[in-house]
């Protein structure tokens, strides 16, 4: 098993040498600007495996769910609605 700073690309494209599969689990730095931690670090991990062939990837992130004032939801990525939900028209 190999670990990485997730705001590190070279350390991350380093661990992720010659692994068929990983996780991936962000830690936020900036108690005011985690949306730009998270971009940077899955940005990073995105590079690392399109670097090393990793055919699987499992990711896991904490975004939406701590509670956020309504400034703070304006810069949050947008709520999408799942294919699968009914149509409430008739």
């Amino acid at each position: 098993m190999a670990q990485a700073d997730s705001q590190d690309p070279e350390a991350i494209v380093a661990a992720t040498r010659d692994v068929d599969a990983c996780t991936g689990w962000i830690r936020r730095r900036s108690p005011t600007n985690a949306l730009a931690d998270y971009a940077r670090a899955t940005e990073a991990l995105v590079q690392a495996v399109r670097a090393n062939g990793v055919r699987r990837v499992v990711f896991q992130s904490s975004v939406g769910a701590e509670k956020r004032t309504a400034s703070a939801r304006s810069t949050a990525w947008p709520a999408r609605r799942s294919r699968s939900t009914p149509s409430t028209s008739t």
